[in-house]
């Protein structure tokens, strides 16, 4: 028998042993979670919903339960489908269920496990950049960034009433220079102008464009299937790969955009203060003192990406989502226009609305919160990773299980939420006076992996919502009948889902 014949029977054999191995590990430990039935060797790869996931899987929870499990080619999956079950595992069990999956497409992009703390490995890197963002976006820190908010909700509101009655592209734009300008200034303390070439707007455009493309992390063929980013792009499959390769200069370039700028401003005394700049102030201070500094540049710059990038993307987004609610509820944005007309004035005695408003506008924030909850922009979260053999309810968790928190099954779940297709704002005040329904937070993630920017993507989303409302009227299309066109509501696939549809009209009051 020649060696290549004696390697095949020893591959054989171990890979037969194997599979035995697993076989009977699995005969002496307790099911896994249910899900859809699966064939063999590819497991649910064919069951993997293409368009509105999370709602397909939210779907399943009705015949599976709100843990389910799923295996696509050996890679084990779970799907969180109730608040109870994401708080149960991420937050009370997070040792266990905070870290990531690999990211194969973004790894490609090199924005991936190594370099950008919302898709990084939990360890001591990780709780370092977190230690860093902390410092500067923790809720107290946030209230110096409130006069920046402002100053950009008023040129946000000044540029929508000036596009053309539903140019719904338009309108995406101004959100778009809305959510930028408040990052820019915070991160680099650049103010975008209002010239299209304003290279952060540029670049917001980019990434916007970008992240629409590369699809939900963890979830492209490429991720499961890594093999697929060293085989010709022509072979099916291999399209997020492609993808990656298109974009991974550009992603290097926004990387650097932030802090390049930061450092050129510095040299002619020009820069201003900003998140950057006294980041790589305390930098050099602690090289100079010979202590640890809390970053490094590369930290510095990763953490501006994600501020600058993440944070955009959301802001914008959220945004969106309000408007199309305005749209089909014109009863609830009368009511909030009149709120908002009580404090601060109608006519020409009206002033714009500050931060410090917040507590005499009580439906504005009840609004905000039931727009998180309407049509969360991440409906599927970025997925967990299970680093230790677990069980939860007698059923049995493998150690690297990919886990996704379904955001958007959770804001359907009929049994937290009455109606909860529908926009009702009232479905928080407090017993007895209101439902007292739970206010929905699961869209800024759960436990060790708690989105740290969502203090400051909640006031910039308030400010936004208060100053449209105060100075803006929402209403719908109508088609060659009179009749209101009302969107649908469906958001775009990937890491920015975005409503597909605004058509609407956004007039000045």
């Amino acid at each position: 028998m020649d060696v290549w014949a004696q390697l095949l029977l020893a591959a054989i054999a171990s890979y037969a042993l194997n599979a035995l191995l697993k076989r009977t590990r699995a005969r002496n430990r307790p099911p896994l979670p249910p899900g859809p039935p699966r064939l063999p060797l590819v497991g649910h790869l064919f069951k993997i919903p293409t368009e509105q996931t999370a709602e397909v899987y939210h779907s399943w929870t009705q015949t599976y339960g709100d843990v389910i499990h799923l295996s696509v080619c050996g890679t084990s999956m779970l799907i969180l489908g109730t608040h109870e079950a994401a708080v149960d595992l991420l937050e009370k069990r997070s040792a266990v269920y905070s870290s990531r999956p690999t990211f194969t497409v973004c790894n490609m992009l090199g924005i991936g496990n190594e370099a950008i703390m919302t898709l990084m490995r939990y360890g001591k890197r990780h709780s370092r950049q977190r230690q860093g963002a902390h410092t500067h976006l923790n809720r107290q820190k946030c209230g110096d960034y409130h006069r920046h908010q402002e100053a950009e909700a008023e040129f946000l509101s000044a540029n929508i009433t000036a596009c053309a009655e539903g140019d719904a592209e338009a309108y995406d734009q101004c959100l778009l220079r809305f959510a930028t300008g408040i990052l820019a200034r915070i991160t680099a303390g650049h103010e975008v102008t209002a010239a299209k070439d304003d290279p952060f707007l540029v670049y917001a455009n980019l990434v916007f464009e970008m992240f629409a493309k590369i699809g939900t992390p963890g979830a492209t063929p490429v991720d499961l299937f890594p093999i697929l980013q060293y085989l010709p792009g022509w072979l099916p499959g291999t399209h997020y790969a492609n993808v990656a390769r298109t974009y991974r200069k550009f992603a290097n370039d926004v990387l650097e955009l932030p802090i390049k700028y930061v450092e050129e401003k510095r040299k002619s005394s020009q820069a201003t203060p900003s998140l950057i700049l006294n980041s790589l102030e305390a930098l050099e201070e602690a090289v100079f003192t010979g202590t640890a500094p809390k970053l490094d540049r590369d930290e510095i710059k990763a953490l501006s990406y994600v501020l600058f990038a993440a944070g955009r993307a959301t802001t914008a987004s959220a945004l969106a989502v309000f408007i199309l609610a305005m749209v089909s509820y014109p009863d609830v944005q009368r009511k909030a226009q009149a709120e908002l007309d009580g404090v601060l004035g109608v006519g020409n005695a009206r002033r714009l609305p500050k931060l410090a408003d917040e507590p005499a506008l009580p439906y504005i924030e009840l609004l905000l919160q039931e727009t998180l909850r309407w049509n969360p922009i991440v409906p599927l979260g970025i997925p967990h990773l299970s680093t230790e053999d677990d069980l939860y309810r007698g059923m049995f968790i493998p150690k690297g299980t990919v886990v996704f928190a379904n955001i958007r099954g959770m804001s359907l779940d009929e049994s937290v939420y009455h109606n909860p297709r529908a926009f009702i704002p009232e479905r928080f005040i407090p017993k007895p006076d209101g439902p007292g329904e739970p206010v929905f937070s699961d869209v800024f993630g759960f436990g060790r992996r708690i989105c740290p920017g969502m203090h400051l993507a909640r006031d910039g989303l308030w400010i936004g919502i208060a100053t449209l409302l105060a100075t803006c009227t929402i209403s719908p299309m109508l088609d060659a009948e009179g009749r209101p066109i009302i969107p649908d509501g469906k958001l775009s696939e990937g890491l920015d889902a975005h409503p597909m549809d605004m058509r609407c009209i956004i007039r000045r009051r």
